[in-house]
């Protein structure tokens, strides 16, 4: 649990997060003007095979894209403007994403950034490192299906990646310690 965030997310905060770190999250909203082009070929081919002029389906489409593209800008904007993450924004990525990919991205972030003490979580590092995890499992699901040459032998060796992450808990627990208690003298 988060502090000072509720249990409950709301619905908006959750589809926004869930939205943020969907693997579409680096692509516009609106489309490009070069995908928009074919768009109006084809209203203007079926204007004039159907012998209809009206001007109203391209205007659609044109306002249709203007509207689309002041969200992307607008979107653009706001994480310009908010480029950290708040703890109800990460509280949603919890919701949205599941506790357990959340906390391996907050692992990952964990071992990407342990030297530097001041590092403070930023809304597109959490969805890199949200997309990292899931590009990782996805291989894991894919090489389990796969077909292996030779079978594991003997016991297992444990995951290097969960013992570093252990230490430097453990150191990050200690500087925590030392830093509280130089602040409580």
């Amino acid at each position: 649990m988060i502090r000072g965030v509720p249990e409950d997310v709301p619905l908006l905060d959750r589809l926004i997060a869930c939205l943020e770190v969907s693997p579409l999250a680096t692509v516009p909203f609106s489309l490009s003007i070069l995908s928009v082009a074919p768009l109006f070929l084809l209203l203007c081919g079926f204007q004039a095979l159907s012998g209809i002029r009206s001007a109203v389906p391209v205007l659609v489409v044109a306002a249709g894209w203007c509207v689309l593209a002041g969200f992307d800008v607008a979107r653009n904007v706001w994480t310009m403007r908010h480029p950290y993450a708040s703890p109800r924004w990460l509280r949603s990525v919890h919701a949205a994403v599941g506790d357990d990919l959340a906390v391996r991205a907050l692992a990952y972030l964990i071992r990407r950034y342990d030297h530097e003490p001041d590092y403070v979580v930023k809304r597109s590092d959490m969805m890199t490192a949200v997309q990292v995890e899931r590009n990782e499992r996805r291989e894991a699901q894919r090489r389990a299906e796969g077909f292996r040459l030779v079978e594991a032998l003997g016991p297992t060796q444990p995951d290097p990646k969960a013992l570093a992450d252990a230490e430097r808990c453990r150191r990050a627990r200690e500087r925590r310690a030392a830093r509280s208690a130089g602040e409580t003298l």
